[in-house]
């Protein structure tokens, strides 16, 4: 223990000197280091202690804030002020966190003391931790659509919730009904979702093509997460398709008969629009005028426009013959159509008749003094035929020409209201004069329309 010594100066003064071991330090002033987990939302308490180690009396030392890893005014509060230290010997400061979703590293500030009243600042700072409580973040893929004439499929890549941390992962993508090459051209590669950022997108290439194929699909897949975990990791992406839907027609078709065997009747079905897929219809003949197994074959069939073709045909077997008739019809009907819809569901085949028809020639005597008259009718007839009509005189059993002539037909009627055109003819010759046995001979010639016909009117002179 010391002890105090005395000094003396004469006979008069006399100094005390006290050991300076034994004069007291001063008091210590320290803050303690806290953490607290920060929240995914609103706010907590972080609360420092400030502690004062000398006998029960009244201090007081200022406080701030101050930023190190932790920013003020986004993970925490900033604050400032003076603490008191009464009789207890210790006083807190509270600093308000702030909570949030983003999931990063653990953050600090500084509580920094200053300006003590009294006693020795030993430990002037203390660290506030604000521990990380949130998860890496999910990382998911969406299910874009895009039309082919868009030229991009845009997938997005989302998070969840925000992070501090780049985020990575790869992706590629997949055929499934679209086909790369033809309907898209395939992508691979890392997308990165920047610090800070919630998505990011990835493009993939869309081709535009004439082809009616309907929508159709392919998939991007992603792997390797980095600072995040698989939430939807395939996304399915849709080209819907531009074309409009195909449609089937059947044409009309028209063909001569013949005489015998049979001809070919071609249909043609059309497809409005290129499909990726053959199309296919039912095909059956029914009759109209015309009568199946007499004037044609029937069908019954299923037509198909093979895919990447627009036209497809089908066949009927018209039955030739000798009879003269009127144009007959039959029709090829399209039904049940798969791929397509039907347009024009019928197609009329015409039978176009390619006999000629039969006409008849009617001869009359007509006698004057000096004349005689071949006259009659040719039924049916249009203007501009002729009549060869020949003037004969029986010689010796044998009919023997006299004069020819050949007359155009004329006052086109219909003399017997039967429904045909007829026409008169008339031809006069010189009357012979010799007696005997005399004829006329009417001929029509006929043409490709008009068969030939005659009539002979005989008489005596």
């Amino acid at each position: 223990m010391a002890r105090a010594a005395t000094v003396a100066f004469g006979a008069s003064l006399v100094i005390a000197l006290t050991p300076i071991a034994a004069m007291a330090a001063p008091p210590n002033i320290s803050v303690n280091d806290v953490s607290v987990a920060e929240g995914d939302s609103g706010t907590v308490d972080l609360v420092f202690t400030v502690s004062y180690g000398g006998p029960a009396t009244t201090v007081t030392v200022d406080y701030t804030t101050a930023d190190a890893t932790a920013t003020a005014g986004v993970d925490y509060t900033a604050a400032s002020g003076v603490a008191t230290i009464g009789p207890s010997k210790s006083t807190t400061v509270t600093v308000i966190v702030d909570g949030d979703l983003i999931d990063e590293l653990d953050e600090t500030f500084e509580l920094n003391l200053s300006n003590n009243s009294s006693g020795n600042l030993t430990d002037p700072q203390g660290i506030g931790t604000i521990t990380d409580d949130d998860l890496a973040p999910n990382v998911s893929v969406d299910a874009p659509t895009a039309g082919e004439a868009d030229g991009t499929l845009t997938y997005t890549l989302s998070l969840d919730a925000p992070s501090s941390f780049d985020v990575t992962v790869d992706h590629a993508t997949a055929d499934g009904t679209a086909v790369d090459g033809e309907d898209y051209m395939g992508a691979g590669g890392t997308a990165t979702i920047l610090a800070g950022d919630t998505a990011a997108t990835v493009d993939v290439a869309v081709l535009d093509d004439l082809v009616y194929e309907g929508d159709e699909d392919l998939t991007l897949t992603m792997t390797n997460p980095s600072n995040a975990t698989l939430g939807t990791d395939v996304g399915t992406g849709t080209i819907a398709d531009d074309e409009p839907f195909p449609e089937l027609s059947i044409d009309d078709v028209a063909t001569a008969e013949g005489d015998a065997g049979s001809v070919t009747a071609t249909f043609t079905v059309t497809l409005s629009q290129v499909s990726a897929t053959d199309v296919t219809a039912d095909v059956a003949s029914a009759d109209v005028e015309a009568t199946d197994g007499v004037d044609y074959a029937g069908v019954a069939t299923t037509v198909t426009v093979a895919s990447g073709d627009t036209a497809a045909t089908v066949d009927v077997s018209v039955l030739g013959d000798t009879i003269d008739e009127a144009t007959e019809t039959y029709t090829v009907d399209l039904a049940n159509g798969s791929g397509a819809t039907i347009a024009d569901a019928q197609g009329v085949g015409s039978i176009t008749d390619d006999d000629a028809t039969p006409t008849t020639v009617t001869a009359r005597l007509r006698k004057t003094k000096t004349t005689v008259v071949s006259k009659g009718l040719l039924e049916p007839s249009v203007a501009g035929l002729k009549i060869k009509v020949s003037f004969q005189r029986k010689v010796s059993g044998t009919w023997q020409v006299v004069a020819t002539k050949t007359v155009t037909v004329s006052k086109l009627g219909d003399r017997d209201g039967d429904t045909l055109t007829d026409a008169a003819y008339k031809a006069a010759f010189t009357r012979p004069t010799k007696k005997g046995s005399y004829r006329f001979v009417a001929r029509f010639l006929g043409n490709a329309t008009y068969l030939a016909s005659s009539a002979t009117k005989g008489f005596t002179l």
